[in-house]
């Protein structure tokens, strides 16, 4: 198992979208603090940055369809950038490519070593 960062958030805007930028290790192990908090549980943003993920895995995979449902509640979809290939791997296992939307040119970018 790969030893990254605690998991860590922050909220703030870009184009006048609310953006989640998520940072460090996103794997179930490590979101038990993350989880706890009330903020993080009840957001409802427009993107999610997945840049700096260092690990992530189906539990984090499960947050962010969370997050895309409250996104429809909202009649907004919630745009994913920075999608690892561990994490694109899963979404296309699960068959949720329809649910979860990468911005447009994220697949083409390359797949970096997270």
């Amino acid at each position: 198992m790969t030893e990254g960062r605690r998991a860590r958030w922050q909220v703030g805007q870009e184009d006048d979208q609310s953006v989640l930028r998520l940072s460090g290790d996103w794997r179930l192990d490590a979101l038990d603090e993350a989880l706890r908090s009330e903020e993080l549980r009840s957001l409802a943003v427009d993107r999610v940055r997945l840049d700096d993920v260092d690990a992530a895995d189906s539990a984090t995979l499960a947050l962010l369809l969370d997050w895309q449902e409250r996104a429809l509640q909202r009649k907004r979809p919630l745009v994913l950038t920075g999608l690892g290939p561990g994490l694109r791997e899963l979404v296309h296992l699960y068959g949720l490519e329809a649910l979860l939307t990468e911005a447009p040119g994220e697949k083409d970018e390359g797949d970096r070593g997270h």
